[in-house]
């Protein structure tokens, strides 16, 4: 009786399709992609594209709908997890943007897979939680992909990726295009006030850090470097 229902459950796993590991002395098989209900949760999120983060895989994407193939698909999400968590722009060489990289692990995801995580909770973690990027994520879909402001806004949806995530319930975040600061409190905005930033020329740097204290009405006179080189 015990063998019969040892047989049948191998039997179960090798239709799922899955690869051989060992419990005890028993080689039965391990999924190596994605349950029925994950892909199609993962082609639903694709076929929106909810995250803009299918990117530089629209081939590997197109190949995915067309073959249906497990690999693929695994590849894919992978490479979608890649481009969310770490966006799709190449500015590494930026002096003025600070970069914040996650690490995404292709084991654990194989391992959430198997556990029957869903994809929204996979790619959780990796999801921007600050709400300019739902913001100009609404308003990049509603412009024409290749016009300018699409462009310039998809731009910045790809820096929101780059930022360091976790800030809290409260900080304070300066909008530099906008010229404005707000602080927020317990995820409420409890301050919106106007912002002095820099020029092309000398842009203000992009980072996240610590905020220790702040002085108000501080004073400042010209540093002889700006009054030699800009005024004089």
């Amino acid at each position: 009786m015990k063998l019969k229902v040892l047989l049948a459950v191998i039997f179960a796993i090798v239709l799922s399709g899955c690869s051989d590991v060992t419990i005890g002395k028993v080689k039965i098989l391990e999924r190596q992609g994605l349950s029925s209900a994950q892909e199609s949760e993962f082609l639903a999120i694709l076929a929106t594209d909810k995250y803009l983060s299918i990117c530089n895989q629209q081939p590997l994407y197109a190949k995915v709908l067309e073959t249906k193939d497990e690999k693929l698909t695994v590849d894919l999400l992978m490479a979608y997890t890649k481009n969310l968590a770490n966006g799709c722009i190449n500015i590494r060489n930026s002096s003025e943007y600070e970069v914040y990289r996650q690490t995404v692990n292709p084991t654990l995801i194989m391992t959430q897979l198997r556990a029957d995580k869903t994809i929204e909770e996979i790619l959780h973690p990796f999801v921007p939680q600050y709400r300019q990027f739902k913001a100009l994520s609404a308003k990049y879909r509603a412009l024409e992909p290749k016009s300018a402001k699409a462009i310039k806004i998809r731009k910045n949806i790809e820096r929101i990726k780059l930022m360091q995530s976790g800030l809290g319930s409260n900080y304070a975040l300066v909008n530099i295009p906008e010229f404005y600061v707000r602080v927020i409190e317990k995820n409420k905005e409890a301050i919106k006030m106007k912002v002095i930033v820099g020029t092309p020329k000398n842009k203000t740097p992009i980072f996240t850090g610590k905020l220790q204290y702040v002085v108000l009405n501080p004073q400042w006179s010209v540093p002889s470097s700006i009054a030699k080189n800009e005024i004089i």
